[in-house]
């Protein structure tokens, strides 16, 4: 399976029959982040105030094209190895099931993970 954890800006799962709208908000989910600050406990789960943050810098690509993220760091009442990235979805891009890539201090997530557009 190629689709990523995605959540759209209403809560619910991305997925084909449910496709994020350009211009909106997404949640990805993902491990692998690296160190979070302040320095989370392992096995521990994350709350839902005071998150800790990625501590390399996040970057996120749909569609090829750039997109703002918004938040990347713990991700709120999961476990702390797993972390959120919120990002915008770029305005210009395809729909239809389109790459996303985040990367974390130059580190790329793995290729062929995909969202879904309209």
């Amino acid at each position: 399976n190629d689709q990523a954890a995605v959540l759209n800006q209403d809560g619910t799962v991305n997925s084909q029959s449910n496709p994020a709208a350009r211009g909106s908000a997404i949640s990805v989910y993902g491990t692998g982040a690296g160190q979070f600050f302040p320095e989370a406990t392992d096995a521990a789960m994350s709350g839902t105030s005071h998150l800790a943050a990625t501590i390399a810098p996040v970057t996120a690509s749909i569609n090829g094209m750039s997109a703002q993220v918004a938040y990347a760091g713990a991700a709120p009442g999961l476990n702390t190895g797993v972390f959120q990235v919120n990002a915008v979805v770029p305005a210009g891009a395809n729909t239809g099931k389109v790459a996303i890539v985040l990367t974390i201090g130059g580190a790329s997530t793995q290729s062929g993970a995909n969202i879904w557009l309209k």
